[in-house]
């Protein structure tokens, strides 16, 4: 049936919008959005109170994200060979980012409203399924997704992805933390990384151990795709005020480190990097706003 779907987008001449998953024709079927949603989608029957935004029929409050001030903080460090070299002092504006990694029930709002892609997989990186579709897991970060995808939810509901200094910032603080607590060298207390549980777990958990502006799980669970293209030798040339980072390219950036990495990867000035079309069962995302 998806076959036959297929074939009447390509005699529609549609082909090309169905392989980039943004076909709303209905003979598309499963290939993208389906036009198809109005029963799930709850957008315009929820009326959400003043501050807050209708993240597709889920109301997101203010206490939702953090502030992290306006101001200096030192990004990167030194160590010969690595993508985060130099160690350099960098001012940003004041800007907001999510609290919590985006979860199954947020992204799935927006599935159902047509604005997002399902994730590449209803599944998790130990074989759990369903996972996106099950409300067992609607507080567990959302994974499979790729970069495209992820920009899409945060620009659907007035946000956008976070720089990678914004991200480096909000994890670290302003006193060049190593990891989002401090110094201290992780344990299963602090962080899901190391293949501790060698799975996702809550959104909500660790929840004494966020960074300096309160932002949790910054440090394992899943990489966090940011809205930077990867450039190795980015730091060495990066501006001193609000850099904003390439932003074409095929490789993007993904900070954080996820629950199967190891205690370098955690580290707050730790750079990953992957396709823009990746979308793995360590990949998720947080969204960021330069006011509410």
């Amino acid at each position: 049936m998806l076959g036959l779907r297929v074939i009447l987008c390509a005699l529609a001449g549609l082909l090309a919008a169905c392989n980039g998953n943004d076909c709303k024709d209905p003979t598309c079927g499963d290939a993208g959005p389906a036009a198809d949603t109005t029963t799930r989608c709850t957008k315009d029957k929820v009326s959400c109170a003043s501050g807050e935004i209708n993240a597709f029929g889920v109301c997101l409050a203010q206490s939702t994200m953090v502030k992290v001030a306006a101001g200096e903080f030192t990004m990167g460090k030194t160590e010969a060979g690595k993508d985060h070299t130099p160690e350099h002092k960098v001012t940003l504006k004041e800007f907001l980012i999510d609290k919590t990694e985006v979860t199954v029930a947020q992204y799935r709002a927006c599935v159902d409203c047509g604005a997002c892609v399902k994730p590449l997989r209803d599944g998790s990186h130990t074989g759990r399924e369903p996972y996106f579709g099950s409300d067992k897991f609607k507080d567990y970060p959302v994974v499979y997704v790729s970069h495209k995808d992820a920009k899409a939810y945060c620009e659907g509901i007035g946000k956008r992805l976070p720089t990678e200094a914004e991200w480096e910032k909000a994890a670290r603080g302003t006193k060049a933390n190593t990891y989002p607590w401090g110094s201290d060298s992780p344990t299963q207390k602090h962080a899901n990384f190391g293949a501790l549980v060698n799975d996702t777990t809550l959104v909500t958990d660790f929840g004494d151990k966020g960074s300096p502006f309160g932002a949790l799980n910054m440090a394992g669970n899943v990489w966090e795709w940011v809205a930077d293209a990867y450039d190795a030798g980015y730091y060495a040339k990066s501006p001193a005020s609000d850099p904003k980072g390439p932003t074409s390219g095929e490789i993007r950036v993904a900070r954080g480190g996820s629950f199967i990495s190891q205690h370098e990867q955690i580290m707050s000035y730790a750079r990953g990097h992957y396709a823009e079309t990746a979308a793995l069962s360590t990949l998720g995302f947080r969204c960021a706003k330069d006011q509410w």
